[in-house]
């Protein structure tokens, strides 16, 4: 390809750039933590609900282990 090709010319699938004349692109570290705020707190009431069916399921058994 010559450098006088604009991008809609150019082959869909070739890259901009030769890989053997630039390196590649670098991975992105993986991200830490919540995007946004709205997944922070659909986090922290999944949490909620865990908890609460964990605490659910120990005071069922603690009722029906009393009895006995």
């Amino acid at each position: 390809m010559s450098d006088e090709q604009t991008e809609e010319q150019r082959k869909p699938g070739v890259p901009k750039y030769f890989y053997w004349a630039k390196s590649p692109p670098k991975p992105r570290k993986v991200q830490r933590g919540f995007v946004n705020v709205q997944q922070k707190k659909f986090y922290i009431v999944q949490l909620a609900f865990r908890l609460a069916q964990i605490g659910a399921i120990v005071a069922a058994c603690v009722l029906i282990f009393s009895v006995i």
